[in-house]
């Protein structure tokens, strides 16, 4: 469903603001952030000193502090994120908390005193995070990741990695190793639009990565260097 024809339905109960050509349905409330274009946020979504770049979407009930959320990317409702860095791409499951706060258990008080940049979470570009899942301060996920439902993730998780479980284990890796490389070196995520919007291009990220699909990304990459497009995002 497109986001005219879901706010034309939802008109009738909620109204919503349109800036820079995105929509934000009040009540929201924000304080200093940065609101790229072609944004959806919806209701009861507090976001305080962070960079919500292009093409998100930010559904109801969300927190999201210290934080940037990359291009594309979407935030499921009752979702928590403080101090993370989010990639282009991902998909992040509703009650899914990321980063928050660390407590301390060896000082005389446990009180959370302050924010690290050591506590960063990085989370890199399609990833797949499910529901309910906490990504615990500190963390770094890969590139292709997915995270099960439910876990509770202590430890770097390697590209295309899958990790479940409390805490979280990598129960395998999507792809063989050979492919893996050939993705991590072809970083579709980081074409320019105008290529991820081409049907041809949406066909293959959406096809299994055969060797002939492969070949047609790299093509592609190939022919962005040789005309020097610049992603217009960086």
């Amino acid at each position: 469903m497109s986001v005219k024809r879901f706010l034309k339905g939802l008109s009738a109960v909620v109204p919503y603001l349109i800036v820079k050509r995105s929509i934000l349905i009040p009540p929201i409330y924000i304080d200093k952030v940065t609101v790229g274009k072609n944004v959806l946020i919806m209701q009861n979504t507090h976001i305080k000193n962070s960079t919500i770049a292009d093409y998100v979407k930010i559904y109801a009930n969300n927190t999201i502090w210290y934080s940037r959320i990359g291009e594309f990317s979407y935030i499921n409702k009752n979702s928590t994120v403080v101090l993370a860095k989010i990639g282009r791409f991902c998909a992040i499951g509703p009650g899914v908390v990321i980063g928050a706060i660390k407590h301390t258990s060896n000082k005389i008080s446990q009180y959370p005193a302050e924010m690290s940049k050591d506590l960063l979470v990085e989370v890199g570009s399609d990833v797949w995070i499910g529901a309910n899942a906490v990504i615990m301060p500190g963390v770094r996920i890969g590139n292709g990741a997915i995270i099960g439902a439910g876990a509770v993730v202590t430890r770097d998780v390697p590209d295309y990695a899958i990790a479940v479980g409390v805490p979280a284990k990598i129960k395998k890796y999507r792809f063989t190793e050979e492919i893996i490389e050939k993705l991590k070196e072809i970083e579709w995520w980081n074409f320019p639009v105008e290529y991820l919007k081409n049907p041809e291009v949406r066909k293959v990220l959406f096809s299994d990565p055969t060797p002939e699909n492969l070949k047609k990304l790299e093509e592609i990459k190939a022919d962005i260097i040789t005309t020097k497009k610049v992603d217009k995002y960086e």
